[in-house]
């Protein structure tokens, strides 16, 4: 949630310790009663967008700390650049911009943000996401699954081979299940990494939709957006990460197997015939 009661920043400026009874997004402060009645009446500020700070306190942080400004400039957003798709304050316009002839104002942009179908399928795909990185989890659980049961059966085979011949064999048993542990092992911890991997994104994923949900709850429609334009680059971002995981060598099935060799199989028969 936001901090405890901030200062007035318009007293503040006059080295007055006041606290403020509301907070107002667009001057991204707070004000005093006294501040608040001027604010409200003046020509440039009584359309600014207000809350009592007893709400503004129950606003989660990462709303909090959504900036309204430039943070190259530390000034205003006001402007949309198409083109780019990217806020620009009235400095980044004419540093970075001068060539670029599609804007809008931000003010024309921003109403109903949070009700638009651009941020609606950003939610929509972070569900996705969740839903992706789930199945595969389940693939990768089911597959370490199957290396463990895989290893069970192989070393009873190996096993009641061992019993078919004799002691001076040990040796050789004992590389085979060194190897076969060691490979076990680390086919079982490609996959455990990846699992861990799939769970940090998960719950990347998780945390980026209760911000969703904080934003539909608390923000401002200019906060809703410039958050919106960061979640579409995180999607994007988490899409190719799902992909890629896909396409990699470290998605494909493993399977350990085991196959007697000539010798050892020639050693058996011999053994079994003798028994005769």
């Amino acid at each position: 949630m936001a901090s405890s009661t901030p200062l007035c920043g318009v007293c503040d400026q006059s080295n007055i310790t006041k606290s403020s009874t509301i907070w107002c997004f667009d001057c991204d402060e707070g004000l005093c009663s006294e501040c608040k009645d001027h604010h409200s009446r003046s020509k440039g500020t009584r359309k600014h967008c207000t809350l009592p700070i007893s709400e503004y306190q129950k606003i989660p942080c990462d709303i909090v700390k959504i900036t309204q400004t430039c943070d190259k400039h530390n000034e205003k957003f006001t402007i949309y650049c198409k083109k780019h798709e990217c806020l620009c304050c009235g400095s980044c316009i004419v540093e970075n911009h001068m060539e670029c002839r599609d804007f809008d104002k931000l003010v024309d942009v921003i109403p109903n943000v949070k009700l638009s179908n651009a941020f609606y399928e950003i939610e929509q795909s972070f569900v996705e996401l969740s839903t992706n990185i789930q199945i595969i989890r389940n693939d990768r659980e089911n597959n370490l699954k199957r290396l463990s049961e895989n290893k069970t059966q192989i070393e009873k085979e190996i096993k009641q081979t061992r019993m078919t011949v004799n002691n001076h064999l040990d040796k050789i048993q004992n590389d085979i299940l060194k190897r076969l542990n060691e490979t076990e092992l680390k086919e079982s911890t490609i996959i455990s990494q990846l699992l861990n991997l799939l769970k940090e994104n998960e719950n990347e994923i998780t945390e980026s939709r209760t911000n969703i949900e904080n934003i539909n709850l608390h923000a401002t429609d200019l906060q809703a957006f410039i958050s919106m334009k960061k979640l579409e680059k995180n999607v994007a971002s988490k899409d190719e990460f799902l992909q890629s995981l896909i396409n990699s060598e470290n998605f494909k099935n493993c399977e350990l197997s085991y196959t007697a060799n000539a010798a050892m199989q020639d050693l058996d028969n011999r053994i079994k015939n003798f028994e005769k």
